[in-house]
């Protein structure tokens, strides 16, 4: 029982510490961003990143991207991890609703749903 009591202080300490580390790392990220104009915050990175997923990133903001995984460990992970959900979703065959049904779907939930309101 002390021996879990134990474990699980030190589990809750090395998270702390983990994001006492990820927030400073993020923090010095975001102060050499300020400074210069290829490094970007890790926030905008991650959002770069997602735009990349879907082709709409534009050239300067991949080349920004590229330069900040570089130097930051957590957004090549989260880029990493991300990368290997798109391919998977890609390999997938799900099948979906088509733009015309999806727009009538809709009108129909829009209409049941004044309907309801109403009553």
């Amino acid at each position: 029982m002390i021996d879990k009591k134990r474990d699980n202080k030190q589990s809750a300490l090395k998270n702390d510490h983990m994001t006492t580390l990820e927030d400073n790392l993020e923090n010095e990220t975001n102060t050499l961003a300020s400074k210069h104009k290829l490094l970007m915050p890790c926030r905008e990175a991650n959002h770069v990143c997602d735009k990349s997923q879907y082709q709409e990133a534009t050239v300067w903001e991949k080349v920004k991207l590229n330069i900040h995984l570089l130097l930051c460990s957590f957004c090549r992970n989260y880029t990493k991890n991300n990368t290997k959900l798109t391919r998977t979703i890609k390999a997938s065959n799900i099948s979906y609703m088509d733009k015309t049904c999806k727009e009538a779907l809709k009108k129909e939930f829009d209409k049941a749903l004044k309907e309801h309101q109403i009553n």
